[in-house]
């Protein structure tokens, strides 16, 4: 896998991930606390090389300085997301990791600087680093720099690129709560049902979810009509 997940169990339960990008260096994706990216670089013998980020909010990148400052990396994101980027990326640009392409996507909505990251192997999607943007059972809000009407258009458009094989790797520990939203809406889905029950069967941290299962628990990934996303996301705003 091109990718490792790290879960920093912060106050809004975040996650980092790791990206391998072959001989031995990894980007880390919207570091928090450096000391737990250093543990994992000790544990697995690799070297960070890059920073790579999602967005510019503050739970996504406080670590970037500290860890930059250490290790001598690179920052890469959207230009709008911090104040210093070594590499700007952009919409469609492909990037060569360690077993094959990471594509990035430029998804703004919850902020206007949002991007995602869709990893291939042997030219198949794999996975994708949504972050902010979807969730398992869920998706991001706009209250920070946000803008509803441009992030109903990225969430079809991510929608309809991304195959069903897919693992997703969301920004946030927030499926249990999500998934309690689904049924609040739709009581009788039994799919949201059976995975609530895996969850807490299994536990939440870590929980990995494909966007074939995504598409049958996620109220947002399974409409196409713009007006219903936006309600949905009015109603999971104030619920």
């Amino acid at each position: 896998m091109n990718v490792h997940q790290i879960y920093t169990d912060s106050p809004l339960r975040n996650y980092n991930y790791i990206v391998e990008l072959g001989n031995g260096e990894v980007a880390v994706v919207d570091p928090i606390y450096p000391k737990l990216v250093n543990e994992w670089l000790v544990e697995n013998n690799r070297v960070l090389a890059v920073v790579l980020l999602s967005h510019g909010h503050h739970d996504h990148v406080a670590g970037v300085d500290e860890l930059v400052q250490q290790h001598g990396a690179q920052i890469w994101g959207h230009k709008d997301s911090y104040k210093k980027i070594d590499r700007i990326l952009e919409d469609g640009e492909k990037i060569s990791t360690a077993l094959g392409e990471m594509e990035v996507i430029e998804t703004p909505g919850h902020t206007m600087d949002h991007l995602c990251f869709l990893f291939y192997e042997s030219g198949k999607q794999v996975e994708i680093i949504t972050m902010d943007t979807v969730f398992n059972a869920g998706i991001g809000n706009c209250k920070n720099g946000g803008n509803l009407d441009v992030f109903v258009e990225t969430i079809l458009d991510l929608n309809e690129k991304v195959e069903d094989q897919v693992i997703l790797w969301p920004g946030h520990d927030y499926i249990e709560n999500n998934l309690r939203f689904t049924l609040s809406i739709e009581p009788e889905n039994e799919d949201a049902k059976e995975l609530l029950e895996q969850v807490h069967k299994e536990g939440s941290v870590k929980f990995r979810t494909n966007f074939a299962t995504e598409r049958k628990v996620n109220l947002f990934l399974m409409t196409k009509d713009v007006e219903e996303i936006k309600k949905l996301r009015n109603k999971r705003d104030k619920w």
